[in-house]
């Protein structure tokens, strides 16, 4: 048996996809030959590479299909950010596409699609995926509030210039808020009667009825002891009727409300509420 061509030098160092190995002068036969092995359609890793990285892999994938990124707990993973997701581990890496066209499906991809703007994707030293401010949106729905602040604290921290070689912090507040905005919330119901079951009726100041989320927000008279009671009260009716109760109160209001967005949000999420994008 012939001793296969060496491949192009640039191929030699990292997974690379078919139309890659054909530009830098590879042939078909090739590419065809034993030895390089083929995670997916129309990707090659060079046989003689040792254990390629996270990234390495990621790279080839993100860019075999016309406007794909890594995105959700791949992009997670890729930009290293901290707290605890559920899932990421998890086989398979993690592509979106716009709405517009197809959804990625290929072995070892976990596929997604959804409305993006020019600039919620970016470059990573090769790797197409989505940035990390709508990375911590994107997997926020498998995330709760703790963990997501977490994140956000990790984005908008500054830093220290002498130790990590920058002097801004990954996001600003306000844009991790426009980020949310882009994706909004559904119109609620304003102080719907809300049968939760047999004799008791309650009538939250918003309701979100197909996901069973209600919203109470709170004033200062409900640190009274008599109130505390009925809140009490009231909130067990709402759970013992499958119901999601968030209670606001005017901490979550500062800030053009943007923690009670978040607060509201989350627990759509978490009801099955799948928002554009």
């Amino acid at each position: 048996m012939k001793t296969p061509q060496p491949l192009p030098e640039p191929l030699a160092y990292a997974p690379f996809t078919f139309r890659e190995a054909l530009d830098a002068g590879a042939s078909h036969r090739r590419l065809r030959r034993p030895g390089l092995p083929a995670p997916s359609r129309g990707i090659r890793i060079p046989g003689d590479l040792a254990e390629p990285g996270f990234a390495a892999l990621v790279r080839p994938v993100s860019r075999i299909t016309e406007f794909s990124a890594a995105s959700h707990a791949t992009a997670f993973r890729l930009w290293s950010l901290p707290g605890f997701l559920p899932g990421a581990d998890s086989p398979g890496f993690h592509i979106s596409r716009p709405d517009t066209v197809a959804i990625p499906r290929r072995t070892g991809v976990v596929g997604h699609v959804g409305q993006f703007f020019p600039d919620e994707i970016t470059n990573l030293d090769g790797v197409l995926l989505t940035t990390r401010a709508r990375t911590w949106l994107d997997v926020s729905r498998r995330m709760s509030i703790d963990e997501l602040t977490v994140v956000a604290d990790h984005l908008i921290r500054r830093p220290r210039p002498e130790l990590e070689g920058r002097r801004e912090g990954y996001a600003s507040i306000d844009e991790l808020a426009e980020m949310l905005d882009r994706e909004g919330l559904p119109e609620p119901w304003l102080n719907p009667r809300t049968e939760l079951r047999a004799g008791v009726v309650r009538q939250p100041d918003l309701a979100y009825p197909e996901y069973r989320v209600a919203v109470e927000c709170e004033g200062e008279g409900h640190s009274e002891a008599g109130q505390i009671i009925r809140d009490i009260s009231r909130e067990e009716d709402f759970s013992r009727a499958g119901w999601t109760l968030v209670r606001l109160s005017k901490r979550h209001m500062a800030n053009e409300a943007r923690s009670a967005v978040a607060k509201v949000r989350a627990a759509l999420l978490d009801r099955g509420w799948a928002p554009r994008g």
